[in-house]
């Protein structure tokens, strides 16, 4: 039994290590399988963390250009409502002087008639003072004339008052 014993504990030692070797076997196969998984696993994640932060990096910059669109338009807003307050201010003007234009061209035109009639008012008076100088002319050389006749009838006078002896 002794034989028996060393070889039943032989083969218990051998079915022990065929145990040990397929256990390690199976173990390392499935540590291989695993590493494998965590590998492709961290290759994964690598890749999502890189997408994600370059899909994060295009979100900072969507969102940058959100914030200056939004300045921009607030910018914009705020510069259609002065241009829309100074156009209502400048056809206000527009409509006033136009007004003032209307109101200046009738007073032109008053002043026009006005000067119209002053003209021929003064035409008049013109051709009155030439036909009156023309009088005049005609009438100091009448006068000269008669002064010329008045002075040889005095001279006549005197002579028959000489010849008569009257003194």
């Amino acid at each position: 039994m002794k034989k028996n014993v060393n070889i039943l504990l032989l083969l218990l030692i051998v079915l022990i290590l065929l145990s040990m070797v397929g256990l390690s076997a199976y173990y390392q196969d499935r540590y291989r399988n695993i590493s494998m998984g965590y590998n492709d696993k961290a290759r994964e994640l690598d890749f999502v963390s890189q997408n994600l932060s370059t899909e994060s990096e295009k979100l900072q910059k969507t969102y940058s250009e959100l914030q200056l669109r939004v300045a921009d338009k607030n910018k914009f807003d705020a510069l259609y409502t002065n241009l829309t307050a100074v156009n209502a201010n400048l056809e206000t003007e527009l409509t006033q002087t136009k007004k003032d234009l209307q109101s200046t061209m009738a007073e032109l035109r008053k002043t026009s008639s006005q000067l119209s009639l002053t003209k021929a008012d003064l035409s008049t008076a013109q051709s009155q003072v030439s036909t009156l100088t023309v009088e005049l002319a005609n009438l100091n050389s009448e006068l000269r004339t008669c002064r010329g006749q008045v002075t040889a009838l005095e001279s006549e006078v005197a002579d028959l008052k000489q010849k008569l002896g009257i003194t």
